[in-house]
């Protein structure tokens, strides 16, 4: 769980932990999407934005790493999403 919560790929979470069956390690990242997906569903209210009476939502994103003129290192660009309620005041970021 560590690994898939660190962002590792299948393959390599798999390489490490000496897993053999590429079965096996598509069932565990399954089951530990399908164990985050059901908590946020679970919880109401916690990433819901807009409504009846809501504020204004602004929704943006930006890319963290670039390279200027395609000079220098070759570095994979981060990108980040946001999302802010302007009323409630809150918000998430996420980046990917």
């Amino acid at each position: 769980m560590f690994l898939w919560c660190a962002g590792l790929a299948q393959r390599e979470a798999g390489e490490l932990l000496m897993m053999t069956s590429d079965h096996t390690k598509v069932d565990y990242y399954q089951f530990f999407r399908d164990v985050c997906s059901h908590n946020l569903v679970s919880t109401p209210g916690l990433f819901q934005f807009g409504g009846p009476g809501g504020g204004v939502i602004q929704i943006d994103e930006s890319v963290l790493i670039k390279r200027k003129y395609n000079r220098g290192r070759v570095i994979p660009e981060k990108w980040v999403l946001g999302i802010y309620e302007t009323l409630l005041k809150r918000g998430v970021i996420e980046l990917a």
